[in-house]
């Protein structure tokens, strides 16, 4: 059982928010159009990532685990191999090869996670072959997205001067360093479900 239901749900929500908001605030009180710009795209992201806890864990867990992978192949692929940076001036570390390596390993990977977890309660094995195949897209969309959120992390961490978000976890730094590319994913959860929401009534006062 990965779930305990919403007691545990909340407190890993509540353990996250806190982690992410603290470090924001400590590292952009003094610079108050990133602060106020960051607070507003934590917020969101984090009610996206929120709304999906409650009421979708197995696909926030299919999210969360597909970012995982996807960060660490992409580490491992771009030390392995090398090659051109992929932004420089925003992280010197980062290649296009390691970029490339997380966006096929993380979206074969999250693929295979996504139809494996979706269909657990299913004996068919048909249903997840199809759903492997359908998500493909989908999870590939995600991995770039995830990539662009922990491109997003290393340029406010250059801009406000710092080289970790945090300490809370030695030698990978703090929750911002960890979940920059869910947060990322979170904001995009979040802008789906105000906008399906928003639409209908729109489109009711029309």
């Amino acid at each position: 059982m990965i779930w305990s239901g919403y007691p545990f749900d909340l407190f890993i929500a509540t353990v996250a928010t806190t982690g992410v908001f603290y470090e924001w605030i400590k590292l952009s009180r003094r610079y108050k159009g990133w602060f106020f710009c960051g607070l507003i795209y934590l917020s969101f992201a984090m009610i996206g990532l929120g709304a999906y806890l409650v009421s979708h864990k197995r696909f926030f867990l299919g999210l969360l685990l597909t970012t995982w992978v996807t960060d660490s192949s992409a580490y491992l692929v771009g030390s392995t191999w090398g090659g051109l940076k992929l932004a420089p001036s925003i992280s010197p570390n980062k290649t296009w090869s390691g970029s490339l390596g997380g966006l096929v390993i993380g979206t074969i990977g999250g693929s295979f996670i996504f139809s494996f977890i979706l269909t657990a309660d299913q004996t068919l094995s048909y249903r997840g072959a199809h759903l492997f195949a359908t998500m493909i897209p989908l999870t590939a969309f995600f991995v770039v997205v995830a990539q662009a959120g922990d491109l997003l992390e290393s340029w406010a961490k250059r801009s406000l001067g710092v080289k970790d978000s945090g300490n809370i976890i030695p030698g990978h730094g703090g929750f911002l360093d960890r979940l920059d590319s869910l947060i990322a994913i979170g904001f995009l959860l979040f802008l789906g479900i105000a906008f399906s929401h928003f639409i209908p009534v729109l489109a009711r006062l029309m």
